[in-house]
């Protein structure tokens, strides 16, 4: 007997001058235990990516490093060549090394070298979003990241910013120096540790508050290894000068 039709709901908000759905997918929990390695079942892999498209997903969260190189290369094989909807959303900033530890990848060269790579895995000319994941404690000064992260955008190889998993003070940088496409962050139930981030007013003079606001409700994303650890995700527009009276778009990324 064949089980429920799903679909996602109709909502939509803007990604980087993109409209997609606000629930999309996130790829990490598609290669094998500690997002290292293949996947136990290569088919089944390959079947979630295309159900979860024509279920109406439009965009999909990735990264090089998720496997490595295991998360890019199941996408590519399932969904290229690419529904002209889809927008891939990957990251950049981490690496992993042949015993499955979760390495630093900061420095700008090494940015560079990441959306190269996934460039090559996922055979596009363009990633549509990267996001900077900045990691706690980095030695690599914000500034040249951002700066590496324009240039790459400037230079075509990818569409626009995002940043993941960065402070109040990081975005207020971010923002003063170039065009955020999105910001993704944990927050969930148990932990608003990046309250300061969503808060659904602020004066608009702040740099956090220059995103465009329309009205929007809240849902939890799902990660299938740690249901009680959704992330948000809040799509970034142009400056407006008038306060924000309402929580920037946020949606779930089931799998991320």
């Amino acid at each position: 007997m064949q089980g429920p039709v799903w679909t996602v709901p109709n909502e939509t908000v803007l990604l980087a001058g993109r409209r997609v759905h606000r629930m999309g997918f996130g790829a990490m929990q598609l290669p094998g235990p500690g997002v290292f390695g293949p996947p136990a079942d290569r088919d089944t892999a390959l079947a979630v990516l295309r159900r979860a498209v024509d279920a109406g997903v439009d965009h999909i969260d990735t990264a090089q490093f998720y496997g490595p190189d295991v998360a890019n290369e199941l996408i590519h094989t399932a969904l290229h060549p690419y529904p002209e909807d889809l927008v891939l959303v990957s990251k950049v900033g981490a690496a992993r090394d042949d015993q499955a530890q979760w390495l630093p990848a900061q420095r700008p060269e090494e940015l560079r070298a990441a959306v190269e790579a996934n460039l090559r895995s996922l055979e596009l000319d363009q990633v549509p979003v990267v996001n900077l994941r900045r990691l706690p404690g980095s030695e690599v000064p914000f500034a040249e990241q951002l700066a590496a992260m324009s240039a790459l955008r400037d230079e075509g190889l990818i569409g626009a910013v995002g940043l993941s998993n960065v402070t109040l003070d990081d975005y207020r940088t971010a923002r003063s120096r170039i065009d955020v496409a999105c910001v993704q962050n944990a927050y969930n139930v148990t932990s608003r540790t990046d309250q300061a981030l969503f808060d659904p007013i602020r004066p608009c003079s702040t740099p956090v508050a220059t995103t465009r606001c329309p009205s929007s409700r809240s849902s939890p994303s799902v990660r299938r290894s740690s249901p009680k650890t959704p992330s948000w995700t809040t799509p970034c527009s142009e400056p407006r000068r008038a306060a924000c009276t309402s929580p920037p778009p946020r949606w779930p990324w089931p799998g991320c």
